[in-house]
């Protein structure tokens, strides 16, 4: 499924770039783009829901894993963005056009440059 990303709210967040710079980074919240796909949060996250999480992967084959509770607002205090804009311009073409930022993740592992798809996945059962 595609979304067109100017149809949802606009949101910004600051945090510090690979290169030890504050920067602004400009985009959709992904937990927005998970409630439009039917993710329901707050009290209705909880068991099976719990267990879902967010692949997201890059057009090098890049991948990171999001746990939905970190998508979460009430329950979290920071806002994990797929961004389009860094400082007011577009990403440059080897980085961009969209990339996930999430701020307060030490080291930047889970900041995914050239975004190419977001997949829910539900985490095997142990087995009895």
């Amino acid at each position: 499924m595609r979304f067109d990303l100017d149809k949802f709210t606009r949101q910004t967040v600051r945090a510090k770039g690979r290169d030890g710079k504050e920067h602004k980074y400009e985009g959709v919240a992904v937990g927005d783009i998970l409630q439009k796909v039917g993710v329901e949060f707050g009290e209705a996250l909880h068991q099976e829901a719990a267990a879902t999480y967010l692949l997201a992967e890059a057009t090098d084959g890049y991948r990171v894993v999001f746990a939905l509770p970190e998508f979460d607002s009430p329950s979290i205090d920071r806002l994990i963005v797929i961004a389009d804009r860094l400082d007011g311009a577009p990403f440059p073409a080897a980085t961009g056009p969209l990339q996930i930022i999430a701020p307060g993740d030490k080291g930047h592992g889970r900041w995914v440059r050239q975004v190419k798809s977001l997949t829910l996945l539900l985490a095997p059962s142990k087995s009895k």
